[in-house]
């Protein structure tokens, strides 16, 4: 079954089907992820057996996001991170589409948060917020009460960072 680089102590570039580390890229700041399910289930094993329908320009774009993300954690530029990850969710919706994704972005925009993650070959997305930005309480209990609004389900998670 494929897996990912969780268990690294940093954030990594990693071959989840081959199981193998392509590169450690370094640690980030820590940050908060509002988090929301949309439900049901994904098995994995059956999502990474279907044809991904990527062009070859997708196949391009994500190069260029992956030198994107290696560039924002060696800068540990949160922002650049928050639009990263944004970008790949809105890439992924052909292949796994989240029906909140929009308005999550909404959300995270009217909150001054940095970007949303998903979970690509998952059910769950997130609002990932800079601990360290002005009125972050603030901006976490909007983010919190807006996802519950919308989905009915929030967690909040905190990145842990590895300095």
């Amino acid at each position: 079954e494929p897996t990912d680089g969780v268990l690294y102590p940093s954030v990594v570039a990693f071959h989840h089907r081959s199981v193998r580390l392509r590169a450690r890229l370094g640690s980030l700041p820590s940050m908060a992820v509002v988090s929301v399910d949309e439900g049901g289930a994904v098995d994995t094993v059956d999502f990474n057996s279907i044809p991904k329908p990527f062009t070859a320009a997708d196949e391009r774009e994500y190069v260029r996001l992956l030198d994107r993300i290696t560039g924002a954690v060696a800068r540990r530029d949160l922002a650049e991170v928050g639009a990263v990850a944004t970008a790949s969710a809105r890439m992924n919706q052909v292949l796994r589409h989240k029906w909140s994704l929009e308005p999550m972005i909404a959300i995270c925009r009217e909150v001054g948060g940095l970007g949303v993650v998903v979970g690509h070959s998952g059910t769950t997305l997130g609002i990932l917020l800079d601990t360290s930005a002005p009125r972050f309480h603030s901006r976490l209990t909007a983010a919190a009460q807006a996802c519950q609004e919308l989905v009915g389900n929030v967690t909040v998670y905190r990145t842990l960072s590895f300095d």
